[in-house]
């Protein structure tokens, strides 16, 4: 990697990146959530379940988070009874490469440190 010293622009960006990147990633609920979200829509009670012991305050700061990233939509569900569902937006779902890449990273760099 570079010096970025001579380049504030570009350290600035990094910097960024690295603070969305950490903002989206660097917590337990929001991977646990956009785990639970790869298998398909939930309603809201269900991501709660599937996450227990995670508090509905915290739910509902991490879903509005992932929201705001444009990473998980709310979605309305019109029937009988009016529901609602918690899904990835295509831009949540490009990012499921990239996590299986990272769980598979993870695996190999926890058996390479159990060999040793």
């Amino acid at each position: 990697m570079s010096d970025n010293s001579e380049n504030p622009k570009e350290l600035e960006i990094v910097n960024r990146t690295v603070d969305t990147y950490l903002s989206i990633f660097g917590n337990k609920w929001n991977l646990l959530i956009l785990y639970r979200l790869f298998n398909g829509p939930k309603r809201f009670n269900e991501l709660k379940r599937a996450l227990d012991p995670i508090t509905q305050t915290v739910l509902i700061r991490h879903l509005k988070s992932l929201q705001s990233y444009g990473i998980v939509e709310r979605r309305s569900i019109v029937g009988r009874t009016s529901s609602v569902v918690y899904c990835l937006s295509e831009h949540g779902y490009r990012v499921t490469p990239a996590m299986i890449s990272m769980y598979e990273w993870i695996e190999d760099l926890n058996e390479r440190v159990v060999d040793q």
